[in-house]
């Protein structure tokens, strides 16, 4: 029974530690994600591509469950390549030789909390409609010769979503890894939006909202915001309301594009079994050939949020079959 019980320690303990590693890693990604998303990489000098290796291994053991087993650190190093271009654009490559697909993300450093801000070589702080930064996001897919279809046509998917604070472009592709870098680089450095695709859009996005105001559960996360906030622009759906939608004009979006639609103000992320070197000439090949405005910095302005609670309480009635509760901190 001693031997026995020692077999299955050891088949626990080794279950564990698979566990731990395969934790670790997926932690290891997402925590680089954060990395290039937030840029943190900025403090390496533009124009030099460095190797960098992400220890991954105090993730697992802060995850582990206190046992004095550790994981394999040969397992727990994640490499990628980081670049900033001269244009500001940060590019991020990762070489993962087990995938079968690679992936591609353009994030813009620009979201729905900023509606407040100067637009380059200006002086006025300007304001835009709730919702612009959503609304942006929708137009970067118009008078594109239907780029959508074109990542279909290659086998790719594509999609895009925005945030409090960022906006995303991303792809997912089998093959053809070049022409959807090229193309989502197409997507988010140019804009082809008109009068008329505003106004087209607009119908769909009201119906968007439309919808996300019969989602139980959307619902239930956007009332908790409006009750801990009583200034910030959190407070809102990201998509706006139906009456900052209608505000949204090319004007508006023009100058929320011209401001934060820069290469210095995105982030580049492509994922997969890559040739690094290959992916990072084309990418700066692509860059060469585009014309961008100078750099500048854009200075965002946001309400005073005060620490006190909008609401300390509040009740919906919603037709539900498990009524949903919440409890918020801020």
């Amino acid at each position: 029974m001693q031997i026995r019980g020692e077999r299955n320690k050891s088949k626990k303990r080794a279950t564990a530690d698979s566990k731990r590693v395969r934790i670790a890693k997926r932690i290891g990604a997402f925590a680089l994600a954060a990395v290039l998303v937030f840029g943190v990489g900025a403090l390496i000098f533009a124009g030099q591509t460095q190797k960098i290796t992400l220890n991954v291994y105090n993730w697992g053991e802060y995850i582990s469950d206190g046992s004095d087993e550790t994981l394999d650190t040969n397992e727990a190093f994640e490499e990628y390549y980081y670049e900033k271009l001269s244009n500001g654009l940060e590019v991020y490559l990762m070489k993962k030789t087990e995938y079968k697909k690679t992936y591609g993300t353009l994030a813009v450093n620009f979201g729905s909390l900023d509606t407040c801000f100067i637009p380059p070589f200006k002086k006025e702080f300007v304001e835009v409609p709730i919702g612009t930064a959503h609304f942006m996001e929708h137009e970067m897919f118009e008078g594109k010769d239907n780029i959508s279809m074109r990542f279909a046509e290659i086998g790719a998917e594509i999609n895009a979503f925005t945030t409090f604070d960022r906006t995303v472009y991303n792809f997912n592709t089998l093959n053809n890894v070049d022409s959807c870098v090229k193309l989502l680089l197409e997507l988010v450095q140019t804009k082809k939006y008109s009068n008329e695709s505003i106004n087209k859009e607009r119908k769909n996005i009201v119906q968007e909202i439309q919808m996300y105001e019969n989602m139980p559960q959307t619902v239930h996360y956007a009332e908790c915001l409006k009750s801990m906030y009583t200034a910030s622009n959190v407070r809102y759906e990201i998509a706006g309301t139906i009456e900052s939608i209608e505000k949204i004009n090319k004007k508006a979006l023009d100058l929320c594009y011209d401001a934060f639609y820069h290469p210095s103000n995105m982030c580049l992320v492509i994922v997969g079994n890559i040739d690094y070197q290959k992916i990072m000439n084309l990418i700066k090949q692509d860059q060469e050939n585009k014309t961008f405005r100078e750099f500048v910095i854009i200075k965002r302005q946001y309400p005073n949020e005060s620490c006190e609670i909008n609401k300390k309480k509040f009740i919906m009635n919603y037709e539900l079959q498990i009524p949903k509760i919440a409890l918020n901190l801020k």
